[in-house]
Formats: C-alpha cells, sequence, structure tokens
C-alpha cells in the first residue's frame, strides 16, 4: 500500500497531583493503574480519588487517547485523516474505542532508581493489525492501486479517492474486532516523575509504546 508521510500527534502528556497514601511504590503503581484504567476504559473512580482532578479532566484523557488510537490506526492504513468525512472519522473512533476496551495489560511492580519511580506494565499484543493487514492489502491492489496510481497529485479526484479509502479501510477492519486473540505479554517500563510541587508526570513517549505493543503495530 502507498505510503504517508505524517507524525503521529502524541497522547496528552499526562501531569496531576497524587493525594494518595499507603507506601510509596505501591502508591506510585496505584497511580499507573489508575491512569491506565483512565486511558483505555474511561473508568475513572480511581484516577479521580488519587489526583483530585475534576470529571471532564479524567474524560478528556479517555478522549483524546481514542482520537490518537483512531489517528494510529489510519496512519498504520496510509488513510489520510485530514481527508476523510465525518461519519468515516466517528467510525475509526468508535473501532478504536472498542479495541481499547478488549487490551489487556497490568503492571506487576515499581521501583525506585534513584531519580525516578519505574513502574513495570506487562501489555499482552493483540493480533487485529496482522489478521486484518492482508485482506486491506488485497482491497488495495484490486480497487485502489491503479486509481491512486493515476490520479493527480493534490487534485479533487485524488482528495475523493482518499476519502473512499479510507471508508473502505475502516469497512474492512471492523470485523476483525471480533476475531482478537492475544501474544506473549511484553513488558514496558513507565517513569513517573514528580516535581517540585508534587505533581506527576509520566510521558507521552511511554503511553506510545504501550499504545504500539497492545494494538501490535510493531509486530513481525
Amino acid at each position: 500500500m502507498r505510503r504517508i508521510s505524517a507524525v503521529l500527534t502524541c497522547a496528552v502528556l499526562l501531569l496531576c497531583l497524587l493525594t494518595g497514601c499507603g507506601g510509596a511504590s505501591q502508591s506510585y503503581r496505584d497511580y499507573v493503574d489508575a491512569v491506565l484504567l483512565c486511558t483505555y476504559r474511561g473508568e475513572t473512580a480511581a484516577y479521580l480519588q488519587l489526583t483530585g482532578a475534576e470529571e471532564p479532566a479524567a474524560q478528556a484523557i479517555h478522549d483524546a487517547e481514542i482520537a490518537h488510537v483512531a489517528d494510529m490506526l489510519c496512519y498504520q492504513a496510509t488513510v489520510d485523516p485530514a481527508h476523510i468525512n465525518a461519519d468515516t472519522r466517528t467510525g475509526f473512533e468508535g473501532l478504536a474505542k472498542t479495541l481499547m476496551g478488549r487490551f489487556r495489560y497490568q503492571t506487576t511492580q515499581a521501583n525506585f532508581d534513584g531519580t525516578a519511580y519505574r513502574v513495570t506494565v506487562s501489555a499482552s499484543p493483540t493480533d487485529f493489525w496482522t489478521q486484518a493487514l492482508p485482506a486491506l492489502e488485497r482491497v488495495y491492489k484490486q480497487d485502489f492501486a491503479e486509481r491512486f496510481y493515476k490520479a493527480p497529485a493534490d487534485s479533487q479526484e485524488l482528495f475523493f479517492l482518499e476519502a473512499e479509502w479510507g471508508e473502505r479501510v475502516l469497512t474492512v477492519l471492523t470485523p476483525y474486532i471480533e476475531e482478537i486473540s492475544y501474544g506473549e505479554p511484553e513488558t514496558v517500563t513507565v517513569f513517573v516523575r514528580v516535581d517540585e510541587n508534587g505533581r506527576y508526570t509520566v510521558s507521552a513517549q511511554d503511553w506510545e509504546q504501550i499504545d504500539r505493543i497492545l494494538l501490535g503495530l510493531d509486530a513481525e
């Protein structure tokens, strides 16, 4: 399939004030557990309790992740998000939300390395992408490859063709949500740092790595 040159917008940089109690390592681990639940499941209770955040702020984290995973699926399938209509965009976000609800992960341990707490996350890759890719490639070769080759650059014809391709990709991907299985868990180390105001931060890059594993995007 053709390639789109694009830079993914990172998921939100998670920043909050931890007010939980208990042992330090357990508190950091509880924090990461709460953020994972809030981010992927939209379950905000633990996050609100630990951080003192308001519900709209917590929901915004979940909504941002839905949009981010939808973008990841688009770019992986060489769909340009700027050239799809609102219904197709809504469809990709619905697919992303369903996928996120089926992710399997858990924190396994937390320790301090002298500068930051390190929380280990075990993430099980889905085979969603590897299952769907052959079907996408067949559709592209049969119905789109020649048309993309012939469409003039920056033309209205190309714009509408890209929109059509986005619709077809969504149609092809959707049934595979019911056929997901999981690979062997992989581990990711999440670094939790605290600023002078006691606010915890986790980089978007750590969550990006977890996203890619859970979606199976780097599977060989």
